[in-house]
This record gives C-alpha cells, structure tokens and sequence, in this order.
C-alpha cells in the first residue's frame, strides 16, 4: 500500500536526486513508496520551464514545420514537437546527455523550489480573502446593479 500523505522535503530532494540520476518516473515511486500519478504530477507541477533560444532554425517548435513551411504557431495543426523522454518517461531535463543540442523548451525540477512552491500554496489556502465588511459591502454595490436580478450562473457559466 502507498503512503498517502504529501510529499516531504526529504522525497522532493530523492525526486530531484533521480531526475538528476535520469531515472523514470515509476522508479522514482518504487524508491520512496508513492504512487507513479503522484510523482508525475508532482514533475509536471513544480519543473520550471526554460525557453529554447528564439534563433534556433526551428524557431516555431511545430510538429509540422517541415510540411507546411508556414507555420505561424497559431494555425489548427500546431502541434508543438515533444521530446518522449522528458515528457514521458523521466519529466525533466535535469542532467540529459542531449541539453546543449537539443532545440526544444527544457523543464528543471528543483526540490527547493518544490517545497517553497507547496508551502506557499499551503498558506495561501488557509489564509482566505482578506476583505473588511465595508470592502465587501463596496464591492456588492459594485456588482449588484450589473447582474441586474438576475442569476449570478448566467454570467458564470457563459
């Protein structure tokens, strides 16, 4: 049975560890006893994105660049090209033997930022909005006339 409780510090820095060590993300749960969804979420949550250079000769990253010839990045077929091994298997380019080539956008994980990232985010949930009553009240008046009687899940749900 996986252990059910957040990741620690100590699991984020065994994370980053075999990221740097380019093992998969299934490795990674066996080693400290999570389950595979988690560590990939986690990879996908916290990896940092650091762009690929503007002047590469693939400067739009598209799937399709080499047929159509056209690309502007916003077409229907715009299918930005994928790197199997970052996105699949391992989550990160931590450590690739292929990071001065490669021309894609690269993903960092960092356990320190990691557990910044979830403590902020765990003090933020809890904090709740910080509002006096007549900052609400102002607000209500502000809101009110606009929705004109009717239901608020007209508007939310356009």
């Amino acid at each position: 049975m996986k252990n059910l409780k957040k990741l620690s510090f100590e699991q984020r820095c065994k994370i980053e560890e075999m990221i740097n060590l380019r093992k998969r993300k299934f490795e990674i749960a066996n080693e400290i006893n999570k389950s595979p969804s988690t560590i990939s979420r986690e990879i996908k949550r916290n990896r940092k994105l650091k762009p690929s250079n503007i002047f590469n000769e693939n400067a739009y990253n598209c799937k399709w660049f080499e047929t159509c010839k056209v690309c502007t990045g916003k077409c229907k077929l715009f299918e930005p090209i994928s790197c199997i091994d970052r996105d699949r298997n391992i989550g990160a380019c931590n450590n690739c033997n292929k990071l001065k080539s490669c021309k894609l956008n690269k993903y960092f994980y960092k356990a320190d930022i990691a557990q910044k990232n979830y403590q902020y985010t765990l003090k933020d949930s809890r904090q709740g909005i910080n509002l006096t009553t007549a900052e609400l009240i102002d607000l209500a008046n502000i809101i009110c006339p606009l929705i004109k009687n009717r239901s608020i899940y007209l508007y939310y749900f356009k």
